[in-house]
């Protein structure tokens, strides 16, 4: 085997009170990632690809497979072949994207039988080429597929959640919206201190939005998605968010948040939801702060997936 194609689907982060442990894999965008095998005994990754980082160090995807193959003692060649998708600093799982595919394509170009909670936290020490910080809910969502949660950092514990309700997602997303180092500016803007009343409020939301989408529950999923911690932190980032949220639940979406750190925002929706009304309506709201966004309809989608060429 010499070659390995792999695709990786781009996600959302951050899903109301779920700050860095709950995330959602959706067919809005896909990355791929092409690996090969080099000559030389030697540990060394090359990528190719357009607007990406060429250095190793700097590409979530290459970096991600540099560690891996430390880890995992080998010392091999490899080159990479990124095609970008995902559109980036949008919120949306960019360098994520990028990361799984490339680790899952290694790994099988490498024939290495990895669990799953390895290939994630392989893939996780490519955000810190991105953000600056190993973080595993983007990566967890293109691996895994669905909607995932991390239970646990040490050890690393991912898992696909099981659900019963269905939703469609709603991508309202800024034209034009640039800020060099955005996820490291949004990780910095979080408060150092937190009051326990804040605190317990997330944890009842979280409970809601987990226990909704696991029992098939729209009015407990809707009830959850709120966050007056992270979100709050941020909003001069996205200053529309609060606005387009509640005009979109008054036009009977199950709610909104933002799409990890933004400033991309997710609206959920489903039968019972005047999408096209929650459009006109969003874009409209985004229009008054001064930003031209556009809608992207999207779905729940499933994982990464491989092809052995």
């Amino acid at each position: 085997m010499h070659r390995v194609m792999a695709f990786a689907p781009s996600s959302s982060a951050n899903l109301g009170p779920g700050f860095d442990v709950l995330s959602v894999a959706h067919d809005a965008y896909e990355d791929s990632v092409e690996a090969e095998l080099m000559d030389g005994d030697e540990l060394r990754v090359e990528v190719n690809g357009e607007g990406v980082p060429l250095d190793y160090r700097n590409n979530s995807a290459a970096w991600a497979v540099y560690n891996m193959c430390r880890q995992e003692g080998l010392r091999v060649g490899v080159r990479l072949n990124i095609r970008k998708g995902v559109p980036i600093g949008l919120g949306l799982g960019s360098s994520g994207a990028s990361a799984a595919a490339a680790v899952a394509a290694v790994a099988e170009l490498l024939e290495l039988r990895v669990s799953s909670d390895k290939l994630v936290e392989y893939a996780m020490k490519g955000e810190e080429a991105a953000a600056g910080e190993a973080h595993p809910d983007n990566v967890a969502a293109s691996l895994l597929g669905g909607f995932t949660i991390t239970a646990s950092l040490s050890p690393l514990r991912v898992r696909r959640l099981k659900t019963n309700l269905e939703v469609n997602l709603m991508l309202f997303i800024p034209q034009g919206y640039r800020i060099e180092g955005k996820t490291r500016l949004a990780r910095s803007m979080l408060p150092s201190h937190v009051p326990l009343s804040s605190v317990v409020r997330n944890e009842s939301r979280l409970s809601a939005l987990l226990a909704g989408l696991i029992e098939g529950d729209r009015e407990l999923f809707s009830a959850g998605l709120g966050d007056d911690i992270v979100e709050t932190a941020r909003l001069p980032l996205f200053p529309y968010f609060p606005e387009v949220k509640e005009k979109a639940v008054e036009l009977g979406a199950l709610g909104a948040c933002v799409s990890g750190a933004g400033p991309s925002v997710l609206v959920f929706t489903d039968g019972r939801s005047d999408e096209a009304a929650i459009a006109t309506s969003g874009l409209n709201v985004c229009g008054k702060y001064g930003y031209k966004c556009f809608v992207k309809r999207a779905r729940v989608t499933g994982g990464v997936r491989v092809e052995v060429e």
